[in-house]
């Protein structure tokens, strides 16, 4: 099994990047993704195929803070979604190194 050390540096760069070029109240909302992850995780564990539905979630719950902090949703909504990609993303390939015969994706089999 090899796997992309590049992809993991890409996908934290990417998220990082986003996180710095925004003000400090929208930091906020960006810092509360992975945590909204965290907890989505947890709500659906052992329900297959909710990716979709996970990431509903923690949009939806990333709003409420984002709404709740006065800052325009729509103008970071593309951002937050980016963000939990990223993570996601750099989580997926970390999963599959650690235990590549549970993979689940594709990427990961490509050096």
């Amino acid at each position: 099994m090899s796997f992309s050390l590049s992809k993991i540096g890409a996908d934290i760069t990417e998220a990082v990047s986003a996180a710095e070029a925004v003000g400090d109240a929208i930091k906020v909302v960006y810092n509360s993704v992975a945590p909204l992850m965290d907890s989505a995780e947890k709500a659906y564990d052992g329900v297959t195929d909710a990716g979709g539905t996970k990431k509903a979630a923690v949009l939806a719950s990333a709003k409420a803070v984002a709404e709740a902090l006065g800052q325009d949703w729509k103008s970071i909504e593309a951002g937050a979604s980016s963000l939990v990609d990223a993570i996601k993303g750099a989580y997926n390939v970390a999963k599959d190194i650690v235990d590549p015969a549970k993979s689940t994706t594709v990427a990961s089999a490509a050096a």
